[in-house]
């Protein structure tokens, strides 16, 4: 996907969604390209010329979190496994706020 594709991606899967981000990886950390960002595509820009990879989005509807992949990684063990532990580290913080 083109970078304006991606963020044309997170506008589709954010309609009913209180929440919606697209998921940059880097080694050491996920950065976010948030819906409610108006500069949006010019932050993911800068986000992967720091050398980050887009790889999914986490999106909150209904009070509940869906984590995946994009579609070109779905499947792909490394994406999963870095996704499965976003998902943790982020279960983690909800139940310490709890």
């Amino acid at each position: 996907m083109t970078h304006a594709e991606l963020i044309e991606a997170l506008d589709a899967n954010a309609v009913g969604c209180e929440t919606a981000a697209l998921l940059v990886a880097f080694d050491d950390k996920t950065k976010f390209v948030r819906r409610s960002d108006s500069q949006r595509l010019s932050n993911l820009l800068r986000l992967i010329k720091e050398g980050g990879t887009a790889v999914g989005f986490l999106l909150v509807r209904n009070g509940k979190v869906d984590i995946g992949p994009l579609p070109e990684y779905e499947g792909q063990r490394s994406v999963s496994e870095y996704l499965r532990a976003f998902a943790a580290t982020i279960q983690a913080l909800a139940v310490n706020e709890a």
